[in-house]
């Protein structure tokens, strides 16, 4: 009997899993943007040693039949850290490549000046040359110095400061030379230093990258592991066929709620038709498709599960249009954040909007106008009613979500 009442309070709990676990990871704040490199390896440090404590928790948790329910809590929460992570590994990454795009920036013009000042030092070369022709011919060399060629004579004025055959000012001349060729080597000598160490930080930065794209997989194996331990439990829970049909009855309605806004709002510009962008340029690998699943309508297709991870993504506009919706944060009727573009009415007077959800992040506003296949909407994510990061895309004609790939607005390679 212990271990049924454990079982059936272990399955209330993954079914309040179901429905909350996207709401709890939406309204958990994430980390914002920090000022400084430091202060996001600090934050990173603190998840590191959170998540080796939660990762001995797992272990503790994971044969212990009795204790099923604590295993639950346990994968929540490291998901919720792994995410953290992942949005901490995003900034650092970006403050180090702005900050080396601009050393990087600045070698170049260094660079390019001494380019510059070794072109003026051959050209006073060139004209001391000249001079010393002119001497040559004038008959005020000795024999000595008549034994080299102008050329000759020259590198051995400038390395033996020899002027005994030239004016006073073609010596200071020679001293400037060599003292400004004696800078710029050192200057070069300093710039390939600091290269090196650029070089060494773009290391880095590329090392920090598969720390996160590792991250991402192990969220993705987290996930995995949280479906399993939801599928098992559901085999023995009846209260599984209630919370579907709950969970329809939000979708119903919200897709209610997403009709009354679509009727209100006025597009005022014309779809031009055919394919439109994919909305995931790095991901393009269809997880689930538009049609009737488990007794309902999916109203879109699921992008995710292919060779990248598609957690933290970036996802593009479809088309050119105007955001008209923006869910920064909450449950979103189970839609998590999500975005809608309108793209104004296409050839037979249809309103066509697009419909982006379980974002990890929004980054545009209402109002926002858009271009397709380049302005960034938001990051990829697992808000909402989730079982693991994907995109989930919608294609509305007057407010009826249609096939994107039946209907030719996508096309999927």
């Amino acid at each position: 009997m212990r271990q049924t009442g454990c079982a059936f309070r272990i399955i209330a709990l993954v079914m309040v899993l179901v429905l909350a676990v996207g709401s709890l990871l939406a309204v958990s704040p994430m980390p914002t943007e920090a000022a400084t490199v430091k202060e996001l390896q600090d934050k990173l440090a603190k998840l590191e040693k959170e998540e080796k404590a939660l990762k001995e928790e797992l272990a503790a948790c994971k044969g212990d039949v009795a204790k099923q329910q604590e295993y639950a809590n346990s994968i929540k929460e490291k998901i919720r850290n792994s995410e953290e992570q992942i949005e901490l590994l995003r900034q650092q990454i970006e403050l180090l490549t702005e900050e080396m795009d601009e050393k990087a920036a600045e070698i170049a013009a260094r660079e390019a000046d001494i380019t510059a000042a070794e072109q003026g030092i051959e050209d006073q070369l060139a004209l001391f040359g000249e001079r010393l022709r002119v001497i040559a011919q004038s008959g005020n060399l000795s024999a000595l110095q008549m034994l080299f060629d102008t050329e000759n004579y020259v590198e051995y004025l400038l390395k033996e400061s020899v002027v005994e055959s030239i004016a006073a000012n073609d010596q200071r001349m020679i001293d400037e030379l060599n003292a400004e060729i004696e800078r710029l080597n050192k200057e070069k000598e300093k710039l390939n230093e600091e290269k090196a160490v650029l070089e060494e930080e773009r290391r880095g930065v590329e090392e920090l990258k598969a720390v996160a794209d590792a991250k991402k997989r192990e969220l993705d194996d987290l996930y995995a592991e949280s479906n399993r331990v939801l599928k098992e439990l559901e085999k023995s829970m009846a209260e599984v066929n209630d919370a579907l049909k709950q969970k329809q009855r939000e979708e119903e309605a919200l897709d209610k709620e997403i009709k009354k806004l679509l009727a209100a709002t006025q597009s005022t510009g014309k779809y031009s038709g055919g394919t439109m962008h994919w909305p995931v340029p790095t991901v393009r690998n269809i997880s689930s498709y538009y049609g009737y699943r488990w007794g309902r309508l999916h109203r879109g297709i699921d992008i995710a599960n292919g060779s990248i991870p598609i957690y933290g993504q970036n996802i593009v506009s479809a088309a050119d249009g105007t955001v008209i919706f923006a869910n920064t944060s909450g449950w979103g009727g189970g839609y998590g954040l999500y975005v809608m573009v309108d793209h104004g009415l296409d050839s037979k007077g249809r309103q066509i909007v697009t419909l982006y959800a379980h974002m990890s992040h929004v980054s545009v506003s209402v109002g926002q106008k858009v271009t397709g296949g380049s302005t960034v909407l938001g990051r990829a994510g697992s808000s909402g009613n989730v079982t693991g990061p994907h995109l989930h895309f919608e294609v509305r004609v007057n407010g009826s979500a249609v096939d994107p790939l039946a209907n030719g607005y996508l096309k999927a390679s």
